[in-house]
């Protein structure tokens, strides 16, 4: 039996005939095995993004615990009160003839009393009306005990109500009662991953023997073989033979099945009403309290101030609830342009509405003129403060531009897309089609990106090549292969809806804070309370000042004053180009204490420049051996020529890494659309025949290219990558790059290998496995990052604050350690453990 991740497996072990394997061997293969399957199961099914179900049903009303217990509580406390006789024993007499009779009856039993009895009646007569009044409500709460017990059942009542929306597991404890079997419950309760979402009860639905249900806008079907719920699947890991395979939807019933499957390929984000969203925060518990604490002040006569403090947490919470709302709506407009592409259905192509589109549909990337959005009195005014902030993701989107409308896999042609809206880059990004890849190979969305559309992204210029049979007649050609929430625009708009649960005092540092005032708090009660009854002062100003005392621990001003900071709070970001959904999230900034930054576009400029290239020779220095490129071997040339992913646009412009646009032009070469580089200074050209793109697995890129008839594969990537692949790799190889990177540069190793004469068929066939290998060292190359202006001084300001700074980059270790010098990151000296 072995233990891992607190889940226990166990193996059963039976006589094996082979000799050579032993029997830990044999428990340690099983083992692997049942870890390997349980990991997959949980991929495919809902392990990776729930922690935990069960199912429920909900109660009827009268079975509920806050409802039938409750309202008998209410009956005993009737039952026990006294409140009819004791209005009809108080006769309704002002407050002037009660002072009146009182004196009379004074000033007659005087005749028959000593003096110092006269003067405790004549003490009583100087009693104020108000604290007379006082006296009647006092004792009316204090001396009935059915009017205390009625107030407890109400308190408690209230509470229940209160907690139910604040505890979802107290919510079900009242109105579910839970049971074992799926098939009976009507309900499920899911708890999801750490760090994932909250907590949420939602309903079981079934249509046509299908049981699923709804968790953060992603879909969950029951699966019986397994006894699970899995996620919905969608075609992201199939072969590439399939994807060429595939005709799209042929029938009208497959059609159907899909859309029941996958439903509509939209972002369905509800913009709730003002009344919704106010009840939501008037439940908050800081909301709660502060209303508790107005009614006290208004028992204590503090009318004045209770009802303005009343009048300005109302207000503020309104304006909290208006940024709310206008968050939403922005949240809303990042949402793909509705509009029509054509999509091939039943064996030809048509126009459909972007939203109907299907994982497994054939689509061409040419969209028609989108449909303008109705507009609808959602809620005006937050459609004027959006309007206002100008915060639309599509206001400058020009009028040619074409937003993928989900997850696309490439099957023809190329695109240049801008992929800032997703992973922040700036620099657009070249997708390349799946042609030249090994058609029995698994398609990895993660590793494969290169070949992927993502949802949400700018497409900003296509070149279909339609050398495939089934392209699209217009533009270039593409499978779907996620729609909706399920993209990648859709998972990042759940990641910010759902990533994480409302922020609470329930740290342990509030606690703690909050619980040593309270004991101060008792204290204080307690002494109050016990001089107050030595000194028989009127019981309920007594008891009231006690709880006045008792609710100080948390001051009454905070929710307000905390609604205010996070209302500015709001207005600063807005300005700032920056929304927040979730307002309650503001506070939660205030606990970060480390920043951590990306190197390169961030703390460093994108600008970056080719400083040159490095040959090994022994004598001379390392400074002697860095050369300008244009000066480089011929070899070298064609290795910078030819090995990149640049694109060239119609007005010339190259599209792609920063650092082969800086290496073309400190070679002083040209590249065209067909992929071609011409020297602009000889009448050298080289053409790339086919492209091995970069991975962040392997480190490296490579490229089958032709020059004046002959072809080579040229490769550049991570020196310690690079030297695997050589033939040989030469001496002082390892002690050069590592120089120039503890320098600050990033430095890459170039290497490449003459192929015989060949047809362009088979050049195009060669696998990346046969062309990586038995590599030739042609040099490295140097490129310097300068820092990009105010950095310096924001790394400055943040360590002011006295917050930590880190810097996560995949650069070489030395090139890190300088940056991180260069910012003061890095205070201490840098030691690097280095392995021989």
């Amino acid at each position: 039996r072995h233990q891992i991740n607190k889940r226990e497996f166990n193996f059963e072990f039976s006589p094996n005939n082979s000799a050579t394997q032993t029997f830990e061997e044999i428990n340690l293969l099983k083992f692997f095995q049942m870890v390997g399957e349980k990991s997959k199961n949980e991929e495919n099914g809902g392990g990776k993004y729930i922690k935990k179900t069960s199912y429920h049903n909900e109660l009827e009303t009268w079975k509920r615990w806050d409802v039938m217990p409750i309202l008998i509580l209410y009956l005993i406390a009737f039952s026990n009160m006294n409140f009819f006789s004791q209005v009809e024993e108080i006769p309704p007499i002002s407050t002037a003839d009660s002072l009146s009779n009182t004196q009379n009856m004074t000033l007659e039993n005087a005749t028959a009393t000593n003096s110092s009895l006269i003067d405790n009646l004549a003490k009583n007569t100087t009693v104020p009306s108000e604290e007379v009044n006082l006296n009647l409500v006092g004792s009316f709460l204090l001396q009935s005990e059915g009017s205390l017990g009625l107030i407890l059942v109400f308190i408690v009542h209230i509470f229940c109500f209160l907690w139910t929306h604040w505890s979802i597991y107290f919510k079900v404890f009242l109105h579910f009662s839970k049971v074992k079997n799926v098939k009976e419950a009507r309900f499920i309760l899911v708890e999801p991953q750490p760090n994932k979402g909250k907590t949420e009860m939602v309903p079981l639905q079934r249509q046509n023997d299908q049981l699923f249900f709804f968790f953060q806008k992603r879909k969950f079907i029951w699966d019986s073989s397994s006894n699970q719920f899995k996620k919905n699947d969608y075609p992201v890991h199939k072969s590439f033979k399939s994807y060429y395979q595939s005709e799209g939807y042929q029938s009208t019933q497959t059609l159907q099945n899909a859309i029941l499957k996958y439903g509509k390929n939209q972002f369905d984000i509800p913009i709730p009403k003002f009344s919704e969203l106010y009840k939501e925060q008037a439940v908050a518990p800081f909301f709660v309290f502060q209303i508790f604490c107005v009614l006290l002040w208004c028992l204590d006569e503090y009318w004045y101030y209770s009802l303005f403090t009343l009048f300005m947490v109302l207000v503020l919470e309104a304006t909290v609830v208006t940024s709310r709302l206008v968050n939403l709506q922005q949240l809303r407009n990042m949402g793909a342009k509705t509009g029509k592409i054509q999509a091939k259905r039943e064996g030809k192509w048509q126009w459909i509405d972007a939203k109907d589109l299907l994982p497994g549909d054939l689509v061409s990337l040419t969209p028609s003129k989108p449909e303008p959005k109705p507009t609808t009195a959602v809620n005006s005014l937050v459609n004027a403060a959006v309007t206002t902030a100008g915060t639309s993701n599509n206001s400058n989107a020009s009028s040619n531009e074409f937003i993928s409308p989900c997850d696309i896999l490439l099957l023809d042609g190329s695109c240049v897309v801008n992929e800032a809206m997703l992973t922040g880059e700036s620099t657009p990004r070249v997708k390349e089609s799946i042609s030249n890849r090994n058609l029995d190979e698994e398609f990895s969305i993660k590793e494969d990106n290169i070949h992927v559309l993502f949802g949400g992204t700018k497409i900003i210029q296509q070149s279909p090549e339609r050398n495939w049979k089934g392209s699209a007649p217009d533009g270039c050609t593409g499978f779907v292969l996620r729609t909706g929430f399920d993209s990648g625009q859709g998972k990042l708009m759940r990641m910010i809806l759902f990533s994480t649960e409302r922020i609470t005092a329930n740290t342990k540092e509030s606690l703690l804070f909050i619980l040593l005032l309270l004991v101060f708090a008792i204290l204080a009660s307690g002494y109050v309370l016990m001089k107050g009854i030595e000194q028989e002062r009127n019981q309920y100003k007594l008891y009231l000042k006690c709880i006045l005392i008792l609710t100080s621990v948390v001051p009454p001003e905070l929710p307000m004053e905390l609604s205010m900071a996070v209302n500015n709070s709001l207005i600063a970001l807005q300005r700032l180009g920056i929304f927040c959904t979730e307002p309650f999230r503001i506070p939660y900034a205030g606990k970060i204490d480390v920043c951590c930054f990306d190197k390169t576009g961030t703390l460093t400029s994108d600008n970056i420049l080719c400083k040159g290239v490095v040959n090994i020779e022994r004598d001379k220095t390392k400074e002697e051996c860095l050369i300008n490129p244009k000066e480089s071997s011929d070899t070298t040339l064609l290795i910078l020529a030819g090995c990149h992913s640049l694109k060239a646009m119609d007005d010339g412009k190259l599209v792609g890494d920063p650092m082969e646009v800086a290496t073309l032009k400190a070679i002083d070469w040209s590249l065209n659309k067909a992929d071609v580089a011409s020297s602009r200074t000889t009448k050298n050209n080289v053409k790339i025949i086919q492209r091995f793109h970069f991975t962040s697995s392997l480190k490296r890129m490579s490229a089958v290219v032709t020059r004046d008839g002959e072809n080579f594969i040229v490769t550049k990537g991570a020196p310690e990558k690079v030297s695997t692949l050589m033939k040989q790799i030469p001496e002082g190889y390892e002690e050069t790059f590592k120089h120039f990177a503890a320098e600050g540069c990033r430095v890459l190793a170039l290497a490449y290998k003459p192929l015989p004469n060949s047809s362009l068929d088979k050049l195009k066939s060669i696998t990346r496995e046969s062309a990586e290998s038995d590599l030739i060292f042609g040099g490295f190359v140097a490129f310097d990052c300068p820092l990009k202006e105010g950095s310096l001084e924001a790394i400055q300001n943040i360590q002011f604050s006295s917050h930590e700074v880190c810097m996560i980059t995949g650069d070489n270790t030395l090139t890190a350690c300088y940056v991180a010098s260069q910012f003061k990151i890095a205070k201490n000296p840098i030691l690097l453990l280095t392995y021989n």
